[in-house]
Order: structure tokens, then C-alpha cells, then sequence
């Protein structure tokens, strides 16, 4: 039924000594050795892990070529720590590699040689929320999942289905990718995310909410809406690639990440929902596209007091600003009458197209605003990368007319090196 394969470059070498000893393959990976284990003990050793004393041991890796799809549900193991696995696979058989990572020391498993029933990964795959609830304290009990990489033939990815996997650090999505299900990687340890070119959009809301250890995100082609709470209190996010195919980003999208530094949102897009960019407070650079119409209630709100920060409206008609029901003196970028230190500053330099000062500074949500910069001068999507402010760097800088600027200021374009850059303020 199963065909179990070990890998080993050293012949096995039997040895009979006092007491049942017995002997696991093991890899490390080129090299391959032999790890002798007593028979009285109960759990192996990870492989790879640095113990206390400084010293590694070795992980041990399981090959299983499954030949018919729901047959690895009965291979119920908790001494596998590293899992590849070939040929056919269903939600069976997904739910028993959640069960060993939950109750076992499952830490990785590759899944990129095997196909998926239908194409879809199962909701709730490695999340089971009656099963992993505890009712003493009332917290989950945690899988150990570290790193997977999914079936080839993956084309959508359930609701839920690595939902507070919190020490999932890496996922390897397949090309043929076409969508993520509602919450799919809420809560989890991600450190960046690349969606791949088949990728055309998502089923439900925050499928990356509260994942703290998310830095980038990059988006292909084809996407055409960011949706509500997609990335909501990702703290650590630093990196967005937006593509122009994007139309609207939804309520909450990006609220609380507040580690951004800079965001274009690039020309096709027309509209920001509330509070879609809420207290992303370590914004320095924001650029809206001349295709924005709206931009939602107290979207751009509690972005601290920064005297470096620029934002540059391309719009040559200034865009709606939703206005608060409850007030109508708050608008996207907050309340003017209010003092409270960590509301976007009025004095914020805006930037807007020639001519166009004078409609922003009467128009409702952009009177909020007091410095108004009329420019032709417009970052844009093709700039290739953000430089920290720096003064020990001695790159020249030039403007775009191919003019030396022997002082570049911070949140302008510029171009060095051959390429167009933004300097970021230091920190």
C-alpha cells in the first residue's frame, strides 16, 4: 500500500550490544548518517537542532509515496519531524499531518511532489478549533508546523486553513495558485508572502490579520481588490507591492502596520476604504494615484506627528473624503479641532498638481491640511527602490532632468546609481 523510501549514503552498520538497540535514517542534505537510538526511549531528537550544549543533531526525514488518496490517514506517527510525500493526497490525508503536528513533533513537510483532491487545499487544514481549544485556560494548544510546501496542482486555498498556525514561518506556494480563502493565514508566524503570477484574488476577509512576523508582500498581476482586514495589525510589515491592476482597497486593510515605511498605491486605483490605512503612523512617503476617487473614514487617521512625512496627490480633482456620521469634522485624516499628539499632522507637506492647491484647500477631508506644494514632480510605480537618508553615503544624487542635487531631501524622487530611488528620513 505504501512504498517507504530511506535515503542513506553510509551502508547501515548493525551492531548487537547490551540491551535492543534500533537505528533511524537520517539527513542532513547532501550528507547523509546513521543515529543509533535506545530502545527505552521514547521521542527522537530533531534533526538540526541546536541542543543546549551547543552541539546539532540530526532530523529525522520520513519519504512516503502514497498511491491511492485517503491511504496516509491511518500513518499516524509523533516521531516524524521532517515529512516529503509523493502521489495522491485528500483532506484525509492533510488531517492526519495536522494531527501529527499537533500531538507529534511534525515540524516541515513537503508536499510539492503530490496532488490535492480537486485542486484545494481543505479549510481548516491544520486548524481545528473544537479539537485545539482548551477549556482550563481557554488557549489553543498549538501545532508545531514550521515550513510546507503545498501540493503542485494547488489552485485554492480554504478558509482557515493555517488559521493560528503561529510558528508557521514559511510556505511555498505553487504556480496554477488562483485564490485564498477567508482568514486562511490568520495568525500566523509568515515572514513574507510572494503570490504567484496565475494568482487572481481572494474569497472572504483578512487572510493575513495579526501576523506579526509578516515583513513583505508582494502581489502579481491581476489582482483586482485588496480585501477588509487583509493584512490588518501585520506590526512588522515593511514592504507592499501593489500592482496597477488593483482598483479598491478594502476597510482595514493595512490598518496598524505600523512599521511601513513607504506605500504607492499605483494608478488604476480608485478607492481606499475606511479606515483601510489606519495608525500606519511609520508612513514617510505616500503616494495617491490621479485614478483615486475616495478615500474612506479616517483611512489615513493617527499617523503620528513627522515633520519628514510627504504626501503626494496626483489627482488633479481632489478626491472624496468620506466624512464621519457621528462627526463631521472627521474626515480620512482625522479631526483638525482635535490636539491629541498622535493624529496625522496638519502641517504635513502635500503635494498636488500645478494649478490644483486652491481646489484642495476648499475641499472637504483635504481642508484638514494647512501646507500645500504645487509639483509636476510625482513618484511613481516605477521606482526601483527606498534609500535610507545616510550621510556617509557619497552616491551622487540627480534629479530626474539629469540635474546633480548635491542635498537630496528626504520623500523626493530622485535617480542614483541608474536607478530611480526615494530617500527615506534616517531613523
Amino acid at each position: 500500500m505504501f512504498e517507504i523510501k530511506y535515503i542513506v549514503m553510509n551502508k547501515l552498520i548493525a551492531a548487537v550490544m547490551t540491551g535492543l538497540s534500533v537505528f533511524s535514517a537520517y539527513a542532513d542534505g547532501n550528507h547523509y548518517i546513521q543515529g543509533e537510538i535506545s530502545a527505552g526511549e521514547q521521542e527522537v531528537q530533531p534533526m538540526g537542532t541546536e541542543l543546549s550544549d551547543g552541539s546539532h543533531v540530526m532530523d529525522p526525514v520520513e519519504y512516503w509515496t502514497v498511491r491511492n488518496a485517503g491511504e496516509f490517514k491511518n500513518c499516524f506517527s509523533t516521531e516524524y519531524y521532517k515529512l516529503v510525500l509523493s502521489g495522491k493526497i485528500n483532506a484525509d490525508d492533510v488531517r492526519a499531518l495536522w494531527r501529527m503536528s499537533l500531538d507529534g513533533i511534525l515540524t516541515e513537510i513537503d508536499l510539492s511532489d503530490t496532488e490535492i483532491e480537486d485542486g484545494i487545499f481543505p479549510a481548516n487544514a491544520f486548524w481545528h478549533e473544537d479539537e485545539q481549544h482548551s477549556g482550563i485556560c481557554g488557549h489553543p494548544h498549538n501545532i508545531r508546523l514550521r515550513s510546507i510546501a503545498l501540493p503542485s496542482n494547488t489552485k485554492e486555498i480554504g478558509a482557515e486553513a493555517f488559521a493560528h498556525a503561529i510558528t508557521l514561518e514559511e510556505i511555498v506556494l505553487p504556480e496554477g495558485l488562483e485564490t485564498i480563502g477567508d482568514k486562511a493565514f490568520h495568525n500566523t508566524g509568515l515572514k513574507e508572502i510572494e503570490l504567484p503570477n496565475s494568482f487572481n484574488g481572494f474569497k472572504g476577509t483578512a487572510q493575513f490579520k495579526d501576523c506579526y512576523s509578516l515583513c513583505r508582500i508582494s502581489f502579481p498581476d491581476g489582482v483586482k481588490d485588496i480585501p477588509d482586514y487583509f493584512a490588518n495589525k501585520c506590526l512588522n510589515l515593511k514592504e507592499i507591492n501593489i500592482p496597477s491592476s488593483v482598483r479598491t482597497i478594502g476597510e482595514h486593510a493595512f490598518s496598524e502596520c505600523r512599521s511601513l515605511p513607504v506605500l504607492y498605491l499605483p494608478e488604476g486605483v480608485e478607492s481606499i476604504g475606511d479606515y483601510a490605512l489606519w495608525c500606519c503612523d511609520a508612513i514617510n512617503v505616500m503616494v495617491f494615484p490621479s485614478t483615486l476617487k475616495n478615500i474612506g473614514e479616517r483611512a489615513c487617521e493617527f499617523w503620528a506627528v513627522n515633520p519628514e512625512r510627504k504626501i503626494y496627490s496626483k489627482a488633479a480633482v481632489p478626491p472624496t473624503c468620506k466624512m464621519s456620521n457621528n462627526d463631521k469634522t472627521y474626515g480620512p485624516f482625522g479631526n483638525s479641532l482635535s490636539n491629541f499628539q498622535g493624529n496625522t499632522w496638519i502641517a504635513t507637506d502635500i503635494y498636488v498638481p500645478k494649478g490644483t492647491a486652491g481646489a484642495y484647500r476648499s475641499a472637504t477631508g483635504w481642508n484638514y491640511f494647512v501646507n500645500y506644494i504645487e509639483t509636476d514632480d510625482f513618484p511613481d510605480a516605477s521606482v526601483d527602490e527606498i534609500v535610507k537618508d545616510d550621510s556617509a553615503d557619497e552616491s551622487a544624487y540627480y534629479d530626474l532632468s539629469g540635474r546633480e542635487v548635491p542635498h537630496p531631501q528626504p520623500g523626493h524622487l530622485y535617480v542614483r546609481k541608474g536607478k530611480k530611488v526615494i530617500l527615506s528620513p534616517a531613523r
